[in-house]
């Protein structure tokens, strides 16, 4: 039996489109964790009264692509923070990197379509939140 192999989260890093010529991406700065929250099928019960042996009959019809969640230290100076609430509210569509530990990536497009820009706790350092919803296909890139 072989050792199974597992990467750490630090060093991953969620990144959003700078330049297209040439493409670069820029890292959303001082993430603490982000989150994928997956894809999923939208299906069609197509369940009728000639269905075979009694069993739901279904239809894939479209796939959600899903949100990124994320939070952070708030650094207010910082562009790649400042930006996201612009993002928001300008309704901009990026395109957006997920690099892993390991060097694979993850890219889409998508629109920040939620931003906390502070949370605060006197005991605890300001953070900030949001979400970005993902707008069309995924494309997942092994290392």
């Amino acid at each position: 039996m072989s050792a199974t192999t597992a990467y750490q989260g630090r060093g991953s890093f969620l990144k959003k489109e700078t330049s297209t010529s040439p493409v670069t991406f820029t890292t959303i700065a001082q993430l603490q964790k982000f989150n994928f929250g997956g894809l999923k099928s939208t299906i069609e019960d197509i369940t009728n009264l000639s269905s075979p042996d009694a069993f739901k009959e279904i239809l894939p019809t479209i796939v959600d692509p899903g949100d990124i969640s994320f939070d952070g230290i708030l650094d207010p100076a910082n562009t790649t923070i400042a930006g996201l609430v612009d993002d928001l509210q300008n309704r901009t569509k990026d395109n957006w990197e997920i690099a892993l530990t390991d060097g694979s990536t993850i890219t889409f497009a998508g629109y920040v379509t939620e931003y906390v820009p502070v949370n605060v706790d006197y005991a605890k350092a300001i953070t900030f939140s949001g979400k970005i919803t993902i707008s069309g296909a995924v494309v997942i890139t092994p290392a």
